[in-house]
This record gives structure tokens, C-alpha cells and sequence, in this order.
């Protein structure tokens, strides 16, 4: 395990990681560092120390972090959900907003999105998800008119797919990718044209906790790859 003390420790929590271990609660599962006590900064006081953490709340961690039982680690952990897709890193500005009541069709595994811009300029950086379709363009969602009129900018279309379980890294490259080999149909994907390069858009719905403590429901991932100009020159003089 690594500890990393802040500059201001006592006064703010230190930091613990710890890389061998694989818990699917109470762990960043990209930076892997140790959830062992609650985000409010009231739970932090500014006598606690590194032993007694490792002797009283580490062995807590584990055995909940390893549990699938809700009734068996109902009295330890606090009853927040604990979202997959807060560990994604994002782009800075960037925002999507997605209906969080719809409930997408088992059945479809893979179709289209039509996301709604702020303006022509600001195009896949700040949005809302305006329909949901399956692959015969049968609409399965679609967002209130007030959201589409909040955004008025040029539409963009990308492509999703279901995923039984969240994608475990935190490169946008290789998250691109594997949705990329998931999609049953990915040539149809649309790319656009933004400064130096084309944009494509991926999306994925995955089971997550979202709004109930250890019960999962869906949540959006969404991945941007842009190829500049320079690769399709390439790509050109080699053809």
C-alpha cells in the first residue's frame, strides 16, 4: 500500500492506495485508492492516524468492498449509491445531460443518439441527449420539447451499445475502441467535421449505481475521438 499525506494533514484526510487489491466497493478502480471513511468532511477529524485507520477501518473496507450481501453490510456502509461513472475522468467544460427516468428497452442492444448543442460553435461540448433509437431507427426515448428548444444548436448523431457491466479503464482512447468492436454496426457511425479534425461520437448504457444504495440501474458513458487532418494526409499519400 501507498500513503500520501497532504500538506495540510492533520487538518485534511491522507490518502490511501492500495494497487494489488480489486474491491468492487469503496476503491477507484483506476487510481485504486481506499475509500475508508464518508465524503462529508465531518467524518474526518484531525486526530485520526494512519494506524488506526489500518487496524480499525481497513479490515471493514475489505470485507465490504468484497460483499455482494446488502443485508449482510447494511449497518457498516452509508446507504448512498456509489455511481461507476464518477471515476471517469472528463474533459474540462464538457456535459451532457441524459432523461434520467428513461427506461431503454432490454430487448435493444445497440442504435442511435441525437444530442442537442448549444450552438454550432460549442458543438460536443456541452449537450443533452435528445432521442434514443434502436437500429431500425425505432424511437425509444425522447426528451421533453423544453430541453430540446434549450438547445437550439446543430444536432449530432452517434452510436451506442449495452454493456453488461462498466468499462474498467480510464483511457477515452481504448474506451472508444472497445465500444467500437462492441457495436454490430459500426461503419454507420457519423463523423464531423470540427477545428482540425473529424469528430465521432460513442455512447454506452451500463448497469450502475445511480440513485439507490447497492441497487443498480442505468447510467450514459459517452466517448469523443477526433482524427486530425494530418492522419488523413497520411492515410492519403500511403493509399
Amino acid at each position: 500500500m501507498r500513503v500520501v499525506f497532504p500538506d495540510l494533514y492533520p487538518y485534511f484526510r491522507f490518502e490511501i492506495y492500495a494497487p494489488e487489491l480489486q474491491l468492487s466497493h469503496h476503491q477507484n478502480p483506476f487510481s485504486k485508492s481506499l475509500c475508508l471513511i464518508g465524503r462529508s468532511t465531518i467524518n474526518w477529524r484531525a486526530d485520526d492516524t494512519l494506524a488506526s485507520f489500518l487496524i480499525d477501518r481497513l479490515p471493514q473496507v475489505i470485507h465490504t468492498g468484497t460483499s455482494d450481501n446488502a443485508t449482510e453490510v447494511a449497518g457498516i456502509e452509508e446507504h448512498q449509491a456509489e455511481p461507476f461513472s464518477d471515476y471517469y475522468p472528463c474533459h474540462p467544460g464538457t456535459a451532457l445531460i441524459v432523461d434520467g427516468s428513461w427506461e431503454i428497452d432490454a430487448s435493444c442492444e445497440s442504435g442511435t443518439i441525437l444530442i442537442g448543442t448549444i450552438s454550432p460553435k460549442d458543438q460536443f461540448l456541452r449537450g443533452a441527449v435528445l432521442e434514443v433509437r434502436d437500429d431500425d431507427e425505432n424511437i425509444l426515448a425522447q426528451a421533453n420539447p423544453q430541453i430540446r428548444c434549450a438547445f437550439p444548436g446543430e444536432p449530432l448523431v452517434g452510436r451506442w451499445v449495452r454493456l453488461s457491466s462498466p468499462l474498467k479503464t480510464p483511457n477515452h482512447t481504448e474506451r472508444f475502441g472497445y465500444l467500437e468492436k462492441k457495436d454490430p454496426y459500426p461503419d454507420r457511425i457519423r463523423r464531423y467535421r470540427v477545428d482540425g479534425g473529424q469528430l465521432r461520437i460513442r455512447a454506452a448504457l451500463f448497469p450502475e449505481e445511480i440513485s439507490r444504495w447497492r441497487e443498480c440501474d442505468y447510467g450514459w458513458m459517452f466517448v469523443c475521438s477526433i482524427k486530425y487532418r494530418k492522419s488523413w494526409e497520411k492515410v492519403a499519400r500511403k493509399s
